[in-house]
């Protein structure tokens, strides 16, 4: 029986786990030989993030199933694969379809029997539910330091953050030729020029930073600090 080992790691994960590349292949060709399969191949997705199933990786895994030398889909863990209960019943699903057992090494879990696929399910629904819960709690976060009128995140186009003592920042302008052009793009936009059009006129080379540059604030929408030279939002509460 082949099987395909499928290793992937963000950044963070990487930093904050141990979790590299090598390390899963290892572990998992280790299980692999426990379990008398034949490694025919390794597929890789380096630095991307298991919130959905556009990954190079993945989709070249899914374009080796057709294979006939493919009868297993081996993992270290099951969100190494997915992070999604939606993704997971879909993968099993074509899994299933092509006669290919999934197997997660760190769960011992293994679909080519009834049990273990109810197992597989109940793993991914528990899983996708701690995620929830910690976007949860990074969201509160977020939105607190939102409603005390401080920036969480990156600083919108055209400014730059300045920290202040305390989470979250105070903006301040990149330049004066940004707020030029935020106005400038605002005024254009009123009119009904498209994104492209703007993005032209104004010298900008990607129209998608015309669309994140309207998302930005002007500076009187914002309130002044002049012991800082910086800005925050007006608080909300």
């Amino acid at each position: 029986m082949g099987a395909l080992v499928y290793v992937r790691v963000s950044t963070t994960e990487q930093a904050r786990e141990g979790l590299s590349l090598g390390v899963q292949e290892a572990r998992c060709r280790a299980y692999a030989e426990l379990e008398g399969l034949d490694v025919v191949g390794v597929v890789v997705d380096g630095g991307e993030s298991g919130k959905d199933l556009r990954r190079p990786g993945v989709q070249k895994l899914l374009s080796r199933l057709p294979d006939a030398d493919v009868s297993a889909v081996v993992v270290l863990k099951l969100d190494r694969l997915c992070r999604s209960m939606r993704d997971l019943l879909d993968l099993l699903d074509v899994f299933e379809a092509r006669g290919v057992a999934f197997h997660s090494v760190s769960e011992k879990l293994d679909t080519s029997n009834a049990m273990g696929r109810f197992f597989v399910q109940l793993t991914g629904a528990l899983a996708e539910l701690e995620r929830g819960i910690v976007c949860e709690r990074v969201q509160g976060v977020v939105d607190s330091i939102r409603l005390r009128g401080f920036h969480s995140g990156k600083a919108p186009v055209g400014w730059v953050l300045v920290s202040h003592d305390g989470p979250g920042s105070l903006l301040r302008p990149a330049s004066e030729q940004w707020m030029i052009r935020l106005r400038d793009a605002i005024l254009l936009s009123d009119d009904g020029v498209s994104m492209r059009e703007i993005a032209r006129r104004l010298r900008i080379p990607h129209h998608s930073t015309v669309q994140r540059l309207l998302k930005s604030p002007l500076p009187g929408e914002l309130v002044y600090h002049a012991d800082a030279d910086a800005y925050s939002y007006p608080v909300t509460y």
